[in-house]
């Protein structure tokens, strides 16, 4: 049986547009916003990285996974959750 090629796979910090950051008083503006690494789990072959964005404290935007309006709203449904959520 013939092994599987290895490929060399690079994860890194990321600066991206925003186009949903929403603040305080609800007005969606476009920001500049760093993606980053947070966590590493393997889980058999697979590596789940688990990512922050810098925007994330600060944005109340209900539909991004990162905002801390989001990750509010579930600790209320399920708990406390992990700060490297």
């Amino acid at each position: 049986m013939e092994k599987e090629a290895e490929s060399e796979r690079y994860i890194r910090v990321s600066s991206v547009p925003c186009y949903n950051f929403t603040d305080e008083n609800g007005t969606r503006r476009i920001m500049s916003a760093i993606l980053a690494p947070l966590s590493f789990e393997e889980k058999g072959s697979r590596l789940i990285v688990g990512w922050a964005c810098s925007l994330g404290s600060a944005c109340h935007c209900v539909e991004c996974h990162y905002s801390r309006v989001l990750k509010e709203s579930v600790e209320r449904k399920v708990g406390r959750i992990g700060e490297d959520w």
